[in-house]
């Protein structure tokens, strides 16, 4: 895992639905409580990982969340370094967060 401070974040539907009252307690995700939205992220390395040779301090990289009640619309977070890759040079951090982060890594 790494650390990393959040430049941008893309909201999926189901988030979107939570954070506007739709979704009952029943159909939260099952990952519980703290709940915080944001599937895909873009930002910088803070800390990496001290056995993932792959990622260094002040790496752009775009990330995913999966199976963890964490998400990026937070200011830190922290992400699986097997659900990381560098943010493609071409794409601004808000463009590279709406893309699906499963098309990068």
């Amino acid at each position: 895992q790494m650390l990393i401070r959040v430049q941008a974040c893309s909201l999926a539907p189901g988030d979107v639905r939570t954070l506007s009252g739709l979704t009952k307690f029943a159909q939260m995700p099952k990952s519980g409580f703290p709940y915080i939205p944001g599937g895909d992220v873009v930002g910088i390395v803070e800390e990496p990982d001290p056995e993932c040779r792959k990622f260094n301090v002040g790496d752009c990289v775009v990330a995913r969340f999966h199976g963890t009640p964490s998400g990026g619309l937070a200011q830190y977070c922290v992400v699986k370094t097997s659900l990381a890759a560098i943010k493609p040079a071409g794409l601004s951090a808000v463009e590279a967060a709406a893309l699906p982060a499963s098309v990068v890594v």
